[in-house]
């Protein structure tokens, strides 16, 4: 989970020095009778590979505040592991105390009643039934934690694939697959650029990590637990999950946005 976090850190750092430089505009010389372009070239700045356009600027800042909230949400899924592991605790503690009292109870009898007692036995069972949901319990709140996991371990590789793609000139092409061969056509749809379907597959995966921790009834269905209780998130838990939500769908949006520039520029 920390390198993940890490990985965020690397990647935001280095784009975040891209965007800091803003758009380098490649002048030409006059010593070999060339005029500067001017304005014209300060907008169709195709740059040199170091560097973003006036285009493209605004989705790379976008981009960069993403992988900001990406690194917020493994965050999240750390606070929400400790609210998960608090209840693991919880459950194991009872069923270490209730297996003792078991293990005396076999004690007792046995040495009161010998092997005979039915009424003795019959008891045992329903405390192995008890213990055994308790089992259950456990195992459960163990999945849980292992699912969002591996959750996070998509949206972690998720910014390096997105890093990959944020690399100046930014492509505005996509990719059509057929039988024959593959081809690369100018897009009018944002998603369908290298760059814009690594956004859209981050924000799907983030939305849903989001969703599993903050939304899912199941937690509370599927792990009754002692006293009826579930796997109730922190309020700081909550409070930084509604935050995020807002930020993933303002960020998404202006990388939405700044596509559409793009693309009808280059239209």
């Amino acid at each position: 989970m920390f390198t993940w976090v890490g990985d965020c850190n690397e990647t935001m750092g280095e784009f975040q020095e891209l965007v800091d430089l803003g758009v380098v505009v490649v002048e030409e010389e006059d010593g070999d009778g060339e005029e500067e372009d001017g304005w014209d070239t300060f907008c169709e700045n195709k740059g040199t590979g170091d560097s973003y356009t006036a285009l493209e600027l605004p989705i790379s800042t976008a981009s960069v505040a993403l992988i900001r909230c990406s690194r917020g949400v493994l965050n999240l899924v750390l606070k929400a592991c400790e609210c998960a592991g608090a209840v693991s605790i919880m459950v194991e503690g009872e069923l270490t105390k209730r297996r003792r009292q078991q293990q005396q109870n076999i004690t007792t009898t046995t040495e009161q009643h010998g092997d005979t007692d039915t009424s003795a036995k019959g008891g045992e069972e329903e405390e192995d039934i008890s213990l055994l949901a308790l089992e259950q319990r456990r195992d459960l709140i163990w999945q849980w934690i292992s699912t969002l996991h591996e959750m996070a371990q998509r949206v972690g590789e998720g910014v390096t694939d997105l890093g990959m793609a944020m690399y100046p000139p930014i492509d505005l092409h996509r990719s059509c697959n057929n039988d024959a061969a593959t081809k690369t056509t100018i897009t009018t749809a944002w998603d369908d650029t290298t760059l814009g379907n690594e956004v859209s597959q981050q924000r799907d995966c983030l939305i849903a990590i989001l969703k599993y921790v903050m939304e899912d009834e199941s937690i509370s269905r599927l792990l009754p637990g002692i006293g009826g209780s579930g796997i109730h998130m922190s309020e700081e838990v909550m409070e930084m999950g509604s935050k995020l939500r807002s930020a993933i769908d303002v960020r998404v949006g202006e990388i939405e946005l700044g596509f559409g520039a793009a693309l009808l520029e280059e239209r």
